[in-house]
């Protein structure tokens, strides 16, 4: 674990954000342990008030959430709420989509060929080493389908889908952590998704979109 804070522009509660999201998504954390206050100031440094906001950030996030006895502890993904927010989220993806690929300049292509790219080099990166690459999937996932719809011209739509995505971010934890999930499978789905966009194939485009929200 990370105990020393590196120098940067971001806030002390972002650094810690940063670092228990790590260990969360590295499962150095388990599910279902208790994030006392005490216990990350001894792992991570940090005072009790950034510790509470990164809590409260990681909570937003859906990677931790608060017990009845009002503690914070690391979440566990429940299948029926994620279900639900999956389906909100194709249906605002597949909208954002079809207008990003109407709307869309050149400048449009080449940022979600860019966004595209990096994400498989991070899939081949975690294939071979799952836990030194597992947050940059993270992170190239969620820049991947934010490009996707960074076109639709609605700063709304991309607003609730961004809420929408960071509520299953537990459930992506779980996935990328089991042996039995398919990177190979995942990756050809979004190179087939890539090349409806360039043929501007819309509904090719929306069906194969929903399949790879679905994989997450």
């Amino acid at each position: 674990m990370l105990n020393v804070l590196e120098p940067s522009t971001n806030s002390i509660a972002d650094l810690l954000v940063e670092q228990i999201r790590h260990d969360i998504l590295f499962a150095i954390l388990p599910v279902g342990l208790i994030l006392s206050t005490s216990f990350l100031e001894k792992q991570y440094g940090g005072s009790p008030t950034y510790l509470i906001e990164a809590l409260h950030k990681l909570k937003q996030q859906g990677l931790v959430t608060l017990n009845d006895q009002r503690h914070y502890q690391v979440s566990k993904a429940s299948n029926e709420n994620s279900q639900c927010i999956i389906q909100e989220r194709v249906k605002l993806e597949s909208i954002g989509l079809e207008t990003s690929i109407k709307n869309g300049n050149i400048h449009w292509y080449a940022m979600i060929l860019s966004a595209h790219n990096n994400w498989l080099d991070s899939c081949r990166s975690t294939q071979q080493a799952p836990q030194c690459a597992a947050v940059d999937f993270e992170e190239n996932i969620k820049l991947f389908h934010q490009k996707l719809i960074s076109a639709c011209g609605s700063k709304s739509l991309m607003s609730q889908q961004d809420k929408l995505y960071q509520q299953t971010r537990s459930l992506r934890v779980a996935i990328l952590q089991s042996p039995d999930t398919n990177l190979e499978e995942y990756a050809q789905l979004a190179k087939k998704l890539m090349a409806h966009i360039l043929a501007k194939e819309i509904q090719p485009s929306i069906t194969t979109l929903e399949k790879l929200i679905n994989f997450t």
